[in-house]
C-alpha cells in the first residue's frame, strides 16, 4: 500500500470512529427524549476543553447511558469483528479492513476515551466517573480493553496460521 494510500485510509479510520462515536451519543440522547442541537465531526479545539475529534450538544436530561454509548457500540463492533474474522481466512481481501474498521477503530476508541478520562475534565469518561461508580467505570474499560488486545492478538494469529 503507499504513502497516499495509508494516509487516506488513516483520515478515513478516524473519520469512522468519530462518527459513530458521536452518532452512539445522538442517539441515546434522542433515545432519552433529548434534543440534539450540535453534532461535529471534524476534529478542533474547544475554549474549556482543549483538543476533540467531535462533540454532541443537546437539550433535555439524559442519563450515563448518552455518556456510555459510544462505548456499548465499540462492544457490538467487537463481538462483530471476531464473528467475521472466525467466519472467513485472512486471505479473504476484507480481513484487513475487519481488522482496521471493527477491531483497531473501536480499542483505538476505548484506550483514548479512557486514559483522556483520567486527567481531561469535560470527557465522556470524566462525566462517567461523576455519574457512576468509579470502580464500575474502571472495571469496565478494563475489561474491555483487555478484551480488545486478545482480540487483535486472535487476529494476529489467525493471519499467521
Amino acid at each position: 500500500m503507499r504513502l497516499a494510500s495509508r494516509l487516506l485510509l488513516m483520515v478515513i479510520v478516524v473519520l469512522w470512529t468519530t462518527i459513530r462515536h458521536e452518532a452512539s451519543h445522538a442517539a441515546a440522547a434522542l433515545y432519552q427524549g433529548a434534543e440534539i442541537k450540535t453534532i461535529n465531526l471534524l476534529p478542533g479545539i474547544h475554549a474549556e476543553l482543549g483538543f476533540y475529534f467531535g462533540y454532541v450538544e443537546h437539550t433535555g436530561n439524559v442519563t450515563w447511558l448518552t455518556a456510555s454509548a459510544p462505548f456499548l457500540a465499540d462492544i457490538l463492533l467487537l463481538i462483530l469483528g471476531f464473528i467475521l474474522l472466525w467466519k472467513i481466512t485472512h486471505e479473504n481481501h476484507w480481513f484487513i479492513y475487519i481488522v482496521i474498521f471493527a477491531i483497531i477503530s473501536p480499542l483505538a476508541d476505548l484506550i483514548y476515551a479512557y486514559q483522556s478520562g483520567l486527567w481531561r475534565k469535560g470527557t465522556d469518561v470524566a462525566n462517567l466517573f461523576q455519574e457512576i461508580a468509579n470502580w464500575s467505570v474502571h472495571l469496565f474499560f478494563l475489561i474491555l480493553i483487555t478484551l480488545g488486545l486478545l482480540l487483535l492478538q486472535y487476529a494476529n494469529h489467525h493471519r499467521r496460521s
